[in-house]
Parts: C-alpha cells; structure tokens; sequence
C-alpha cells in the first residue's frame, strides 16, 4: 500500500510506520517501535502489516516482539477478527479507513 510523499525545497522524506487504528485514527511512528507498545494502548487487539491483506484468507497477526518496518502501514483490530477469513467487505472496510488516513496525512503536508 502506498502512503504519499511530498518534498520541498532540501526536505527530506523520513518514513514513517503508519497504525490504522479501530476509530479510523491514524498513529505514525518516525523511530522503531515495537508490536507490543501499540499493543498497550489497544488491549484485546491485534496489529497486522497491510502486505497480508488477502481476500478469503485468515489475517497473520504480528507478535508483540516484532518491530513495526519504517514505510509500511499497519492496522489495529479486535482479536474476535482472527478466528475469521478476510472477506471481501472486510477489506473494503479496511482500505477505506487506510484511504481516509493517508488523505490526511496528505492534506496536513501540503498545509504545511
């Protein structure tokens, strides 16, 4: 999934991990953190990178001793989730909460 860059003059794009969380609220993370730190704040979730987003697929969740990769986008779901294959409304639900975060991150850089 592609999350959009701007430069400007000698700025220089710094990555970020991106959390999509359960409100549609974004979380981004510029150093490395680890799966269990976003896990604090989300008790009786599950964090998931968007690389495993496959329709009629079971979700792979990531451990709480992964770090979260600098240029990826997760999202953060109920752990009820993982006993269920991804449908296609699933993933519908999904990319819009990813489409309306990165749209904001976008809209806040160009008003900067």
């Amino acid at each position: 999934m592609e999350i959009c860059i701007f430069v400007q003059g000698n700025d220089v794009y710094e990555p970020t991990a991106n959390v999509i969380l359960m409100d549609g609220g974004i979380q981004k993370f510029s150093d490395p953190v680890k799966v269990e730190e976003i896990l604090k704040n989300n008790p009786g979730h599950f964090v998931f990178s968007s690389d495993g987003l496959y329709n009629g697929k079971f979700i792979s969740e990531l451990l709480p001793h992964q770090e979260l990769q600098l240029g990826q986008l997760y999202f953060v779901l109920p752990r009820k989730k993982l006993e269920f294959v991804l449908c296609e409304r699933d993933m519908a639900s999904l990319l819009f909460k990813a489409n309306n975060a990165t749209a904001k991150i976008c809209s806040s850089k160009t008003r900067e």
